[in-house]
């Protein structure tokens, strides 16, 4: 009985696809420890170029040594933020002969996208994306309406302060989002998660990458919105069981191997919102985004007339002395 269950078991690992873990910026390899009850066996993780230790002694180095000091490995001239060589790192870990899923964390979804639709190849099984950004430049546009202030109005603008603050991002390099249609396997099941408290990539992309997949033709797209979690922890938070339960019931769904304890949601349905819901959504945060744009910068008025009064006091009361 014993060696018929190993010839079963056996048997499932030698159809299971390999699940090839892509890390984000500031980490390596090792993020995949803290996605164990995640990755399903055979798993394999590498590191993408920004993980390596930069050569000499120069500005770049010193950042890297002081942040990885924190366990936070920032090797700027390396950071090709899903693009570039990050795909050419990621494409030599795929052998033609082997099935996979690609489970991507943050800038590592972004690159598993880009990947897809540059790339097309026939053996991904699946695709898993926690917590990616739809449009890694979109961070300099949502800061400036945090702080109320535009410094870059246009794309273009934008793309070279991003390509100021990250040196290998390639100029003209295009979004994940606008990429998806380039896949031509529309089949391939998709698993969105985030999480509406993600301080470093909020939600919104998630939405829009799921919008774009609908619209892109793709049949079997999942998403999964969590009401906590810490970027790149969610599996640490609060929502770590719904994130599983989801997780495993979809490798259930789509014949891969699972953990029968987390795979308890026969009905995934619940995770495929209509799309015009999601837009709606869209529509709302620009609103709020814009909304909270103009709060700050009355806020910056206010602060900056302040300033002038006090500063304009000062310099009457010392003519006075």
């Amino acid at each position: 009985m014993f060696i018929i269950f190993i010839m079963i078991s056996s048997a499932a690992c030698a159809h299971q696809p390999i699940t090839l873990f892509c890390h984000g910026i500031v980490d390596t390899s090792k993020q995949a420890d803290r996605y164990t009850n995640g990755l399903q066996e055979p798993k394999k993780s590498f590191d993408f170029p920004d993980a390596a230790i930069p050569e000499g002694y120069n500005l770049n180095n010193l950042i890297f040594t002081a942040c990885n000091f924190f366990g936070k490995p920032v090797n700027r001239n390396a950071m090709y933020m899903g693009h570039d060589q990050d795909i050419v790192t990621l494409e030599q870990q795929i052998k033609p002969d082997i099935n996979y899923i690609l489970y991507g964390v943050s800038r590592g979804g972004f690159a598993a996208i880009t990947y897809l639709a540059e790339k097309n190849p026939e053996n991904i099984q699946a695709l898993i994306i926690d917590s990616a950004p739809a449009n890694i430049i979109s961070a300099v546009d949502e800061f400036q309406h945090a702080i109320g202030y535009k410094f870059a109005e246009d794309k273009k603008t934008q793309e070279y302060v991003f390509n100021y603050l990250f040196p290998a991002y390639v100029i003209n390099s295009k979004p994940s989002v606008e990429n998806i249609a380039n896949i031509t396997n529309k089949n391939l099941p998709v698993f969105i998660v985030h999480a509406k408290t993600d301080t470093r990539v909020h939600i919104r992309s998630a939405w829009q990458l799921y919008v774009a997949f609908l619209q892109a033709g793709f049949t079997s797209v999942y998403l999964i919105e969590l009401d906590q979690g810490k970027h790149a922890y969610y599996m640490q938070g609060p929502d770590s069981e719904k994130y599983l339960q989801a997780l495993h019931s979809f490798y259930k769904k789509h014949n891969f191997n699972y953990d029968s304890t987390f795979a308890t949601i026969d009905n995934l349905e619940i995770f495929q919102p209509d799309i015009d819901d999601i837009l709606k959504k869209i529509t709302a945060d620009k609103h709020d985004m814009q909304k909270n744009y103009e709060q700050q910068k009355s806020y910056n008025g206010i602060i900056l007339s302040c300033l002038t009064i006090v500063t304009a006091a000062i310099l009457i009361a010392q003519r006075n002395l």
